[in-house]
């Protein structure tokens, strides 16, 4: 019951700046992949920025057009798998993870993605002093 409750909250688009639709919700697409890991995660990610196409914070890109998860040589499949194995089994609520890793898991995609794809949506990326 309460895994449900927490799902209903997640998929609330007036409590999130972006939603996952159901298709990309991290367990289906784990649990999905069979054996087709790098794009059942092309996938997810394309269903997340369809998803949020009408926002004024979309996408709109930055994660299908600068990121292939069929790149053997960039993301080999053991390595593809050990990060869904790892990301599986974390709880990721505020109960259990601090604001600040939060903000430093977003300061990490900005820099590092947004940036590089020429698309910051209004963010812009400042190294903390």
């Amino acid at each position: 019951m309460e895994q449900e409750q927490t799902l209903q909250l997640a998929r609330d688009e007036k409590l999130h700046h972006f939603v996952v639709p159901e298709p990309a919700v991290w367990n289906k697409v784990a649990r999905n992949a069979k054996g087709q890991l790098g794009q059942a995660l092309n996938d997810a990610m394309l269903a997340i920025e369809r998803a949020n196409a009408h926002r004024q914070n979309n996408f709109d890109g930055i994660v299908t057009n600068k990121i292939d998860f069929n790149k053997q040589d960039e993301l080999p499949h053991d390595k593809s798998v050990n990060l869904i194995n790892h990301f599986g089994n974390q709880t990721f609520d505020h109960a259990h993870v601090s604001d600040d890793l939060f903000g430093n898991a977003y300061e990490y995609l900005i820099r590092n993605f947004a940036s590089k794809a020429g698309k910051s949506n209004g963010e812009l990326y400042t190294r903390p002093r």
